[in-house]
């Protein structure tokens, strides 16, 4: 006997948090030697970096409060706590920021997970916070899901590379899915995608006896990165939503990866300015796996999409692309 089953996922609580301390990108770029135009093209203002007596555990913390409170749940209602952050920079690498945050808002006896590290990173950990509420579902258990996302990817940037040192922030992001609570928003579908290419085009090294500086450092081959961003992320997204077309009832909130990246992109895919999200990256910077989040976050606070569905459309290392597709009731 055939089966149909569907539970469907909502998202009902969101919460963020960015580094306390300031950089202004042209006091940066002039250490570079760089004018304003460089300044222009990275898209960033100012910039956010986890500050004197903050963590990214600590801020993981904040943000998972602050998106438990507007879910209306408390700590003991979460069944699952998915983490991702951009680069190994929190304090331990064992424990992990998953297991950190659940001691932190004592909670136990609950899967704790620690996922990818990239900017596709967000993602991932819906989708893997989804797929495991629907599996419960399967077995008569519904509950709620906290997934956490974010990086101190400062601590991990190559004090001399233009490339990377004017366009990221610290910060962490986290959101609240639910199967037994209605929200505004269902998840209609989370999927993901690795394409072909040189995966080292972005890459960090793993610190070892070997390497000098013994800490892990993000390496970046910006040609390569731009072309991915720009021309390869927007087709694999709308193939994974099985569509021709974005939909012109629906919004994009890509990630804020760069100024002139959300330029091309906007022109590759033909979306009208009020169909895709750019204003993050002049707001808050990139913010790597947490930038879709952070993008929400603004969005609904703002009114950005007027009421229709939005796409978190994520990309970023090993070449990886992911969407998740917020449907509006």
């Amino acid at each position: 006997t055939k089966v149909t089953y569907f539970m469907v996922v909502d998202f009902i609580g969101l919460g963020t948090k960015a580094g306390s301390e300031v950089v202004k990108t042209l006091d940066i770029a002039q250490r570079f030697d760089k004018n304003r135009r460089s300044v222009e093209r990275c898209g960033t203002t100012n910039l956010f970096r986890i500050g004197q007596g903050e963590s990214l555990e600590s801020l993981a913390e904040e943000s998972a409060k602050e998106a438990i409170k507007q879910a209306g749940i408390s700590e003991n209602e979460i069944n699952g706590i998915y983490s991702s952050i951009c680069c190994p920079t929190t304090q331990y690498l064992i424990p992990g920021l998953a297991r950190v945050l659940g001691k932190r808002l004592g909670v136990s006896c609950i899967p704790m997970i620690n996922l990818s590290m990239g900017c596709t990173g967000g993602i991932h950990a819906i989708q893997t916070a989804y797929n495991q509420l629907r599996l419960d579902a399967l077995e008569g258990r519904t509950g709620n899901a906290l997934v956490v996302v974010g990086g101190h990817i400062s601590r991990a940037l190559d004090p001399q590379s233009w490339d990377t040192a004017g366009v990221f922030s610290d910060g962490v992001a986290t959101i609240v899915l639910s199967s037994v609570k209605k929200g505004e928003y269902s998840l209609k579908a989370v999927k993901s995608v690795n394409l072909e290419g040189d995966i080292m085009s972005m890459n960090i090294q793993n610190p070892s006896e070997e390497t000098p500086e013994r800490r892990a450092t993000f390496r970046m081959d910006g040609g390569k990165v731009f072309d991915f961003a720009y021309r390869e992320t927007y087709p694999a997204m709308l193939k994974m939503l099985g569509l021709d077309k974005f939909p012109d009832d629906a919004y994009l909130i890509p990630h804020q990866a760069s100024g002139v990246v959300l330029k091309y992109l906007q022109k590759e895919s033909k979306l009208k300015q009020n169909q895709i999200y750019t204003g993050g990256i002049g707001r808050f910077g990139n913010m790597t796996g947490a930038s879709v989040l952070f993008g929400l976050d603004d969005v609904l606070k703002r009114n950005l999409a007027s009421e229709r569905d939005i796409v978190l459309g994520g990309f970023g290392a090993e070449l990886s692309v992911g969407v998740a597709y917020l449907s509006r009731k």
